[in-house]
């Protein structure tokens, strides 16, 4: 997940393995478990199947506080 400036602030998960209908949750925090700024942040998704073949999605989100 990375911030507006292009900064990586939180890894959900790396070499996980998953079958369909995964999912991960992320609570608006960063690495240190410390809560992120308000803004716009992008996620990044990249699969690799088994068969050798890559996917990559993004998504943008947005973090708000009252």
């Amino acid at each position: 997940i990375y911030n507006s400036g292009g900064q990586l602030v939180r890894t959900l998960g790396e070499r996980f393995y998953a079958g369909p209908g995964a999912s991960f949750i992320w609570d608006g925090t960063n690495d240190n478990m410390e809560r992120v700024n308000r803004g716009l942040y992008l996620i990044t998704i990249t699969v690799y199947s088994p068969a050798g073949k890559t996917r990559l999605w993004k998504k943008v989100c947005a973090v708000l506080y009252n």
